[in-house]
């Protein structure tokens, strides 16, 4: 099922003015999920960590801020061109789940500095864009829930500009998964 496009307020302004709307081909839901990120085999030449950046198998550390069919958006601090192709890893069923991305767009958000990059889906399997869309449900079961328990983000979270609203466990988007499609 494809989701209708969806418009979301521009991260730029707070107020989301109609002139600021964004339209999404997908249903994107706000999360915080950290998440190791790798530099794809095919770019690893061209796009080399420095040892500060990078941990000692080469991959370097990001926040999930958001997750769609389509993509995702990262945070992090190391800076990473356009057009790079990355290796996201996320909590799964099976432990975790390998995305192959690519960088469509880098925003520095402060001067930490830190980036926040938007990410495509690339070659994604019907399997793949299951997973996720599993992924998706989780979060979204589990920002519900706690809205009806009544919980808010904390008042730093806030300050910070950033609103956590929904996290992943590992294996969390199993029970989705598996009662939601069948494997083959």
């Amino acid at each position: 099922m494809n989701a209708q496009p969806s418009a979301i307020p521009s991260p730029a302004s707070p107020e989301g003015g109609a002139s600021d709307l964004t339209l999404r081909q997908h249903q994107r839901v706000r999360c915080s999920i950290a998440c190791p990120l790798r530099v794809a085999p095919e770019h690893a030449k061209m796009v080399q960590l420095s040892s500060i950046a990078a941990d000692a198998s080469g991959g370097f550390e990001g926040t999930l801020v958001d997750l769609s069919r389509g993509g995702a958006g990262v945070r992090t601090s190391v800076f990473v061109p356009k057009q790079t192709r990355l290796i996201v890893r996320l909590p799964d069923a099976g432990g975790t789940l390998s995305l192959t991305l690519r960088v469509m767009r880098v925003q520095m958000i402060d001067r930490t500095p830190r980036y926040e990059l938007g990410l495509a889906l690339v070659d994604a399997t019907p399997e793949l864009v299951s997973a996720v869309g599993a992924m998706i449900e989780a979060v979204a079961h589990e920002q519900e829930a706690a809205h009806k328990a009544g919980q808010q983000p904390s008042q730093q979270d806030s300050q910070q500009g950033e609103r956590i609203v929904g996290q992943i466990k590992p294996g969390a988007a199993a029970t989705q998964h598996n009662a939601g499609a069948p494997r083959g």
